[in-house]
């Protein structure tokens, strides 16, 4: 008999673009894979993959009790009707509602995986008062009895060890979540100027903000170069920029701004730079597929950036909030083709070593065996 595992995340974009290596992985291996996530526009495309799909209504940005106790009672249905031998949860709250049903239900096994500890830990005075009144209710809920947790940066995992919200010997760190190097791979014809390119949410907390200010300074000094951001507002996010503001930086034409991008590796093929200028990640998978596509990159110095840019090998690292410094750096590729094209190679070299899915996969596998 196959031994069922549910893949839980809290949106179905993520899920399919994201999980379905590890979930081919997990088939491959014998295991019967039933996808949960709250149905949306990629539903339809996650149907075709043959695997089984569920609907769990969760909206990840309420504060809404009567909506979340709905989504919690909508979990445990699942649980007891679905009987998992295992359950892989994903993302911030998807994490802790799994880990609570866990303890009502009696599942056997639960892995949490967190993609980037989100705005709960965050910097934000509003995130401080979140996290005086949530960490003792995490500490009791997140402590289970046959659980993993993951993290995609050791930083993370610190933290949690240090908020008491995980144990050393329950935990891991994969780096990333892999990357299809054979679909994120060099080549393309780059555009003329040269184009510096930030895809993301469109969020404060992504450094939107900083980049448009670095845009402005690179506009002032003269220098070659296009911004472009791919990506749409996150409207559940407390960061979400407001549409006010996206329509003064669109009429200032500092920035190009694309959209939804469906052909990732077609914009990275024109692009010459990548450029995150995040305030907080787990392992952004931007920079990952934009290393395979041999990018030189310019991010944030955070934990989940200092994984995978290696300052002054690959690219730089430059200080949180701080437009100027990101001016400079791109600059300094810009203007060295050399350089720019000896970064890229580093970049291209690094992901093939430590970020291939093939690689993450296995580790993830190597964890699953543990409950067998």
């Amino acid at each position: 008999m196959q031994r069922k595992v549910l893949i839980i995340s809290n949106d179905d974009w993520s899920t399919y673009n994201f999980r379905m290596p590890l979930v081919r992985a997990l088939s491959r291996e014998g295991y019967d894979v039933v996808l949960v996530f709250p149905f949306g526009k990629y539903t339809e495309r996650l149907r075709a993959t043959g695997y089984r799909v569920i609907n769990w209504d969760l909206d990840r940005g309420s504060f809404n009790p009567f909506k979340e106790l709905r989504s919690i009672f909508q979990l445990i249905r699942i649980y007891r009707t679905e009987k998992p031998f295992l359950a892989h949860h994903y993302s911030i709250k998807s994490n802790i509602y799994g880990l609570f049903c866990k303890k009502l239900t009696g599942l056997e096994n639960i892995m949490v995986t967190w993609t980037g500890l989100g705005f709960v830990f965050s910097d934000s005075v509003r995130a401080k008062w979140l996290r005086f009144f949530l960490l003792p209710v995490m500490r009791g809920i997140l402590k289970s009895k046959d659980e993993r947790h993951i993290f995609l940066n050791p930083e993370d995992r610190n933290q949690f060890l240090r908020y008491k919200l995980a144990s050393y010997k329950k935990s891991a760190v994969i780096l990333g979540e892999g990357v299809d190097t054979g679909r994120f791979c060099p080549g393309g014809e780059k555009e003329k100027p040269a184009v510096a390119l930030l895809a993301s949410r469109l969020l404060w907390d992504k450094g939107v903000g900083d980049l448009v200010d670095a845009a402005r300074i690179l506009r002032a000094e003269g220098v070659p170069v296009e911004i472009w951001i791919a990506g749409e507002q996150d409207r559940s996010n407390p960061s979400c920029i407001p549409d006010r503001v996206m329509e003064e930086w669109k009429t200032e034409n500092i920035v190009r701004f694309l959209g939804r991008v469906d052909d990732m590796p077609a914009l990275f093929g024109k692009a010459s730079i990548a450029v995150l200028p995040s305030y907080m990640e787990g392992v952004s998978r931007f920079l990952l597929e934009a290393a395979s596509a041999g990018l030189p990159l310019v991010a944030a110095d955070i934990p989940g950036c200092r994984v995978v840019v290696k300052d002054g090998k690959n690219g730089y690292l430059v200080p949180v909030k701080r437009p100027d410094a990101l001016a400079a750096r791109i600059k300094d590729i810009i203007e060295d083709a050399s350089k720019m094209k000896e970064m890229g190679r580093i970049s291209r070299e690094d992901v093939l070593a430590m970020f291939d899915e093939r690689i993450v996969v296995g580790e993830f596998l190597e964890l699953y065996r543990m409950f067998s």
